[in-house]
């Protein structure tokens, strides 16, 4: 599953390369640490599911990865924005971002691979009215090797497997994600000045006429 690097890395760039030229250099700073937060901010779950470790399955994914609870952390992401990167994030134009920030968390950990048994975990995004699992085709995220003797999140710090992950295959799909993001960005861009330029040669047709 992915790592809290790789729900950090991919949202803070994304937005980064989006908005960056719109912002100071504080801005940027700030816009940088919410959207750390926000795409990792459905993992929120883990702090009940560390104090209760014997309801760890049971609580982790499940009250945090809902639609419920991301309508609330979508809200409090557009209120962080507004609040503490700029005030031009008000209204429709932050709740979007904060979408942005807080579904791509949802979006890689649908993409997990299977478990050594062979199951594949993804978001029970209709919880608790349904404990079904939401899954993307594409499973490419592995699983760790963890210790189940261990507190459940001291088997993933301990384990040389979830750190062969995450800072190898994780980082490299990451990578792929924001690439692909950055592609969309500039491809809207440039649909943008060419739907400009189209309509200034329009109504300079239209003036000679």
């Amino acid at each position: 599953m992915p790592s809290t690097f790789a729900h950090a890395i991919v949202p803070s760039s994304c937005l980064t390369l989006s908005l960056a030229a719109r912002l100071t250099h504080k801005q940027r700073w700030h816009l940088l640490l919410v959207a750390v937060f926000l795409g990792n901010s459905p993992d929120l779950d883990l702090i009940p599911a560390f104090l209760f470790p014997a309801h760890f399955d049971s609580i982790h994914r499940n009250f945090g990865h809902n639609l419920f609870s991301i309508m609330l952390l979508c809200w409090l992401g557009a209120w962080l924005l507004r609040r503490y990167v700029s005030c031009d994030f008000a209204g429709a134009r932050g709740w979007g971002w904060s979408i942005v920030c807080v579904t791509s968390h949802l979006f890689l950990d649908c993409m997990c691979g299977a478990d050594p048994d062979g199951i594949r975990y993804g978001c029970p995004l209709f919880w608790p009215l349904s404990s079904g699992q939401w899954l993307l085709p594409w499973p490419i995220f592995p699983s760790y090797s963890i210790n189940l003797e261990l507190h459940p999140l001291l088997a993933f710090v301990t384990s040389r497997s979830f750190w062969h992950c995450a800072l190898f295959s994780e980082l490299g799909y990451s990578a792929v994600i924001i690439c692909a993001w950055f592609t969309l960005i500039k491809a809207v861009k440039r649909l943008e000045k060419l739907a400009k330029k189209c309509q200034s040669t329009f109504e300079r047709t239209s003036r000679v006429e």
